[in-house]
């Protein structure tokens, strides 16, 4: 689960979720836009102070017109640029929570994110995990494609099925007596 951090508006401290990403981070997970632009490489101001939030913070703040709102964020007068639709980033089962998006120096990455044609996956994930040899042998690999994400949480969604169907069949059964 994503920790949040305290932003302030207007007097009013807000709890977000915050995600420092590279650019094109928001079109290769294919998050939709709603309102304004997405970050742009070519502009300076969107490396420093610019910012995309979900429409869950455009909610929380109580403004009609989000985009050029601006609020305070680390020190730095943050401007929004862009509203992107609410998406799920952690499990299906928690509330999406207001979501801001800020550009992270090259040097802070910690991930990466690629996008691949479909039916090119499994050869992609395999391309990367050679490279990871080349590059960091000594590291371990620790990629993993969506599908598996959601796999994960399928089988763990079915498993609390099961396990919660066993429980009401033992209540049954004691009730019955």
């Amino acid at each position: 689960y994503r920790t949040t951090v305290p932003i302030e508006h207007e007097g009013q401290k807000f709890e977000v979720v915050p995600f420092k990403v590279g650019f094109h981070y928001l079109e290769t997970m294919n998050l939709r836009l709603s309102s304004g632009r997405l970050f742009d490489k070519t502009i300076q101001s969107d490396q420093v102070e610019s910012v995309v939030v979900n429409e869950n913070f455009v909610r929380a703040m109580g403004w009609d017109n989000p985009i050029n709102q601006t609020f305070e964020y680390d020190s730095i007068k943050r401007n929004v640029i862009g509203v992107v639709k609410n998406f799920h980033y952690t499990d299906f089962y928690r509330s999406v929570l207001p979501v801001m998006f800020t550009i992270a120096p090259e040097k802070e990455f910690n991930y990466l994110t690629l996008k691949v044609t479909n039916g090119s996956a499994t050869a992609s994930e395999a391309n990367l995990r050679n490279l990871w040899k080349e590059i960091a042998p000594d590291d371990p690999y620790k990629g993993m494609l969506q599908d598996e994400v959601f796999s994960n949480w399928t089988h763990n969604s079915e498993n609390e099925m099961k396990l919660m169907s066993f429980i009401t069949a033992i209540t049954v059964m004691l009730a019955c007596l």
